[in-house]
């Protein structure tokens, strides 16, 4: 009886380091599959550094408004208006 368990036992072992030889396998495909795509594919970013024919942006300025619609971020020249802009107005940087 004690042989006949033991060797049930030895049978599900060997199965289950079978199962998991194979999980590895998948895995290891799977992961190289992934970082394949990503190395050997050419991206859409690439693609449009290497095209010439692209048009180019044209804009005097571009301003980054937050959650409660202050202006954050401000990029421009001339400086651009902004209902919340400090630094250009000397007595709202003395209240400040």
């Amino acid at each position: 009886m004690t042989q006949n368990i033991t060797q049930t036992i030895q049978t599900r072992i060997r199965l289950l380091e079978r199962r998991l030889y194979f999980a590895y396998l998948i895995i290891i495909t799977l992961i190289l599959t992934q970082v394949g795509s990503f190395v050997w594919s050419p991206t859409q970013a690439s693609n449009e550094l290497t095209d010439s024919t692209n048009k180019v942006i044209k804009t005097r300025g571009i301003i980054t408004i937050d959650d409660q619609g202050r202006e954050r971020i401000l990029l421009g020249a001339p400086i651009l208006v902004a209902k919340n802009r400090v630094r250009i107005d000397l007595a709202r940087v003395k209240e400040v």
